[in-house]
């Protein structure tokens, strides 16, 4: 991420629903909360820093799907 204008202490990143976070890393990562709201068609997951964070910061992502390949490939929906 390229954090431009202010420092931040959370980021709220929107995923498509039935994924799990598998692992995520973060530099002065403090918490993160994940859930999937009934009413919205993406799952959200809410990134907390210990302390405000600016600039380039990268942020390792890793989520799973549990369910059978029912195919050899599978498209993975942009996140936001």
């Amino acid at each position: 991420m390229d954090i431009r204008e202010a420092p931040l202490r959370e980021v709220l990143l929107r995923l498509p629903k039935g994924y799990a976070i598998a692992r995520l890393q973060a530099p002065g990562l403090s918490d993160y909360l994940s859930r999937e709201p009934a009413d919205q068609a993406d799952a959200e997951l809410r990134i907390v820093y210990g302390q405000p964070v600016s600039g380039r910061q990268v942020v390792q992502l890793r989520i799973e799907r549990n369910a059978t390949l029912g195919q050899p490939t599978w498209t993975l929906r942009a996140l936001r």
